[in-house]
């Protein structure tokens, strides 16, 4: 979110796409693989390998982000505040968050993109960041 709270405050001197993809982009190697992208971020943990771990799930935040813009005219920054205001101290876990946020949307979008980002393969759930034969069933 830190970009995001950034561009708001008018102190981000990119664009917030910029911002993210410059961040992610030394990152994004490790997720060329079969393995969900969910699995990789857990390996790297593992591994002590943190910044890759970390901005691999903050992708999960940007394709969110751009499906709400996209599909609902709003951002995840504007969903959070209405999250703090109804339901932050009731979710014990992330399955529970997701689900409220898709509650607040009144359509499904956490829920299956976080099934995606768990079991989907990594480099499928990365697809625009390799080309067409990386992300094919051949790899």
């Amino acid at each position: 979110m830190q970009y995001q709270i950034m561009a708001e405050a008018g102190v981000l001197d990119t664009s917030l796409e910029a911002a993210y993809r410059a961040k992610i982009a030394p990152q994004v190697r490790w997720y060329n693989s079969q393995y969900s992208a969910a699995t990789v971020a857990r390996r790297l943990m593992q591994n002590r390998q943190y910044p890759p771990a970390y901005w691999g799930g903050a992708w999960f935040f940007v394709v969110a982000d751009g499906q709400l813009q996209q599909n609902y005219g709003r951002s995840l920054t504007q969903l959070l505040s209405r999250y703090q205001e109804c339901c932050r101290m009731t979710d014990q876990n992330i399955e529970q968050l997701l689900d409220s946020w898709d509650g607040l949307l009144q359509k499904p979008l956490f829920v299956p993109l976080h099934k995606q980002f768990e079991t989907a393969p990594a480099k499928v759930f990365f697809r625009e960041w390799f080309s067409a034969e990386d992300t094919g069933s051949n790899g």
